[in-house]
């Protein structure tokens, strides 16, 4: 699958809001130390900053929005996981941690506070999409990339025990969002 099965549950906006150049995605990839997949830098220059289905957010590098800027949200994401892992051990979360290697790299978040992330394994186009659910180390591991993990869970071939069970629902909108 490619994006262009996502096109098919969800249409990007008209006019994107806070995409990147091939320049300013090699600085973020310098910046963060790891190339990101083809398909996430595809879908932020063409959906850009903004939600999906009123309830899942991707962090975007170019957003000014602190809490959508991937930059910003990496470290946090990171570091309250690293945290419990501390505390708790593996028990809190089975995975290593960006930047150790095969670690979790988180792309996006919902409104109830799950996090979705990249499990670093290999080249960066065959990483596969893990979701945090909130405050509970609760962890769904798919064997799909994230664009195709996006269309598999809009259309309802995929359903995730950590989201709601209305979400898809019959909203499967995106809706920018400016920075800010």
């Amino acid at each position: 699958m490619t994006l262009e099965s996502l096109y098919r549950v969800l249409l990007p906006p008209v006019t994107p809001i806070e995409t990147g150049s091939t320049e300013e995605w090699q600085g973020i990839e310098k910046t963060i130390g790891i190339a990101l997949p083809s398909d996430y830098k595809q879908y932020i220059n063409i959906f850009g900053t903004g939600c999906i289905g009123s309830f899942l957010w991707l962090f975007n590098p170019f957003s000014r929005n602190k809490h959508l800027n991937l930059l910003r949200q990496i470290d946090i994401k990171i570091d309250a996981l690293r945290i419990l892992k501390e505390k708790w051990g593996d028990k809190q979360c089975p995975y290593p941690l960006y930047p150790e290697p095969e670690g979790l790299l988180p792309w996006g978040t919902t409104d109830n506070g799950d996090v979705l992330f990249w499990l670093t394994i290999g080249h960066p186009d065959e990483w596969l999409v893990v979701i945090n659910e909130a405050r509970a180390p609760i962890y769904e591991e798919y064997q799909e990339s994230m664009t195709n993990f996006l269309s598999k869970i809009l259309s309802g071939e995929l359903v995730s025990e950590v989201f709601p069970n209305d979400f898809p629902g019959e909203d499967k909108t995106f809706v920018s969002l400016s920075g800010g």
